[in-house]
């Protein structure tokens, strides 16, 4: 690392910023710049004082982590720090956000500190700028490796931030550079990610690309049926509408049916 990662610390507990900013203290890649107790006092910070890392507690006086991240554009990487246990899920154990339980315990801390170093040195070096060139912000992005059905990401779906569990992502359908998410509870909407960075990290066990625009959750599925020109038509459970599936991946179809 050439420099420390510069942190913001956001929790309502003055206790809880000292507590972690004392743990932090015995990792010299970590450096706390700033503590906020409050959403309005948060988003002043990551405005003047720029972070790469956000501590970020969930509840905050009447308003949430949520709350700030749907208020401030803030592109790098966070770790969310709770006493909320029902927010903990599998997915963070492997995504690029982490997920700390309190009281945070040194050797949790420190596992997503070296999972944190390892991602900032990665991206930092990609982004090595040229000869009078600004660097541009450490964007969060969706983990290298395959996830497991159960796990859960964290996505902006429409103009909400919510975490989405892959299991009920019912169909995902490219619009563009984004993707157009449905999901088996009946909510939709547009996410600012591309349908093959999707992908690269859905489980093949469970999602299958059935047309260069669309890829579906093969545990949804309720019916196949021959289409016309070697094609199927797909339909999934809830969903009226049919699925095409075109003849350049009827092939994978075919294989998983047996």
């Amino acid at each position: 690392m050439r420099e420390p990662i510069h942190t913001l610390i956001i929790d309502d507990e003055r206790l809880a910023r000292m507590e972690l900013t004392r743990l932090l203290r015995g990792h010299p890649v970590i450096e706390v710049v700033g503590e906020a107790s409050g959403v309005a006092e948060a988003g002043e910070k990551i405005l003047s004082l720029k972070p790469e890392l956000l501590f970020l507690d969930i509840q905050l006086r009447g308003e949430t982590g949520f709350d700030l991240l749907e208020r401030v554009d803030f592109t790098r990487k966070i770790i969310f720090v709770t006493a909320w246990d029902q927010y903990a899920v599998q997915a963070f154990e492997v995504n690029a956000l982490d997920y700390l339980l309190k009281p945070v315990s040194p050797e949790r801390l420190a596992r997503s500190v070296e999972r944190m170093v390892e991602e900032v040195s990665r991206i930092r070096q990609e982004q090595e700028p040229m000869a009078g060139e600004e660097l541009s912000p450490l964007h969060t992005g969706f983990p290298a490796r395959k996830l497991a059905p159960s796990d859960v990401v964290f996505i902006r779906l429409g103009n909400k931030l919510r975490f989405q569990r892959l299991e009920e992502i019912l169909l995902l359908r490219a619009q563009g550079p984004y993707t157009e998410l449905f999901t088996t509870t009946g909510q939709s909407g547009l996410v600012n990610k591309l349908l093959k960075e999707w992908e690269t990290i859905l489980p093949e066990t469970q999602f299958l690309r059935v047309h260069r625009n669309t890829m579906i959750n093969l545990g949804q599925v309720e019916e196949v049926e021959p289409w016309s020109n070697h094609a199927y038509r797909i339909f999934l459970k809830g969903f009226r509408e049919a699925i095409i599936v075109s003849r350049r991946y009827a092939k994978e179809l075919r294989e998983w049916r047996g």
